[in-house]
């Protein structure tokens, strides 16, 4: 088994997130083949002369792509992810190395900015967010740390 950082856990979480949103709206798609449409002037069109059954053809269509098994699979992964990020944050914290984590993100760790595509260190919005604390909690545990480290 490949071992995960926090960074690459939430990647693939925000990628099986999008994952998620995108068989959540084929379901959708296929759905509204069944809902009734607007009045129509026109006599309903048959192909060859044969009805369609739009329930029949909704249950094909979704069994056929797999969607209630691919949508079961992406949330058990989903929640996979998180019960292993709330374990890997637990065991940083059991042993102090969620303090240097946030000190190596704020000190260490540059990003580049998106708007202006300049390098530049992380905001403590964005450690909280990878780190998964609030922003004040970031803020504490920096401070911490560097209170710390100036008194040895």
């Amino acid at each position: 088994m490949e071992r995960l950082t926090l960074e690459e856990a939430a990647k693939e979480l925000d990628k099986l997130e999008n994952d998620k949103n995108y068989w959540e709206n084929r379901l959708e798609q296929i759905v509204s083949l069944t809902m009734p449409r607007s009045t129509d002037i026109e006599n309903e069109r048959v192909d060859g002369g044969a009805r369609i059954d739009k329930l029949l053809k909704y249950t094909e269509l979704k069994e056929e792509l797999g969607i209630d098994d691919t949508l079961k699979y992406i949330n058990d992964k989903i929640l996979t992810l998180n019960q292993w990020i709330e374990g890997e944050l637990k065991r940083l914290n059991k042993y102090g190395e969620t303090e240097r984590q946030i000190v190596y993100l704020r000190e260490h760790k540059k990003i580049r900015d998106k708007y202006t595509n300049r390098i530049r260190p992380m905001t403590w919005h964005e450690i909280a967010r990878e780190t998964h604390y609030s922003e004040r909690s970031v803020r504490y545990f920096y401070e911490n740390a560097v209170k710390q480290r100036t008194n040895l």
